[in-house]
């Protein structure tokens, strides 16, 4: 049952996205991240990829990788993370002892309709580039 899990998903503060992206999906998963954040206090986190990399390598972003912060209003804040590919790659159960680092980027208001989706990956690229 779609919708229930959707509820349970909210009662456990994770929301799961159905990849198909089917319109009464995405309005359901929409409406679930609104009822969240009207919460209080609360942030989304989601990954624009939508999957973990093999590698080190940023992937491409999803189309609708901004479609979240335009139909709910929020901002994005471009985040780097990196060495999870060797801490836990594709596959393993369990962490393996490493280190992952995290950047944090400058938030980003979204404009209207048009996508910020490029210019969050080139702010994540960037702060990719602060590793080295």
């Amino acid at each position: 049952n779609r919708l229930r899990s959707l509820t349970m998903g909210c009662l456990l503060k994770l929301i799961p996205l159905d990849r198909s992206a089917r319109p009464y999906s995405l309005r359901t998963t929409l409406a679930c991240c609104a009822d969240f954040l009207k919460q209080g206090n609360r942030s989304l986190i989601l990954f624009p990829e939508g999957t973990r990399s093999a590698t080190a390598d940023i992937g491409p972003f999803k189309p609708g990788a901004d479609l979240f912060s335009q139909r709910l209003g929020i901002p994005v804040i471009p985040v780097c993370i990196d060495g999870t590919h060797r801490v836990m790659p594709k596959g393993r159960l369990f962490p393996r002892r490493g280190t992952v680092t995290v950047l944090i980027g400058e938030m980003l208001w979204p404009r209207g309709d048009r996508s910020i989706a490029l210019e969050v990956r080139s702010r994540i690229l960037a702060l990719k580039g602060n590793l080295s």
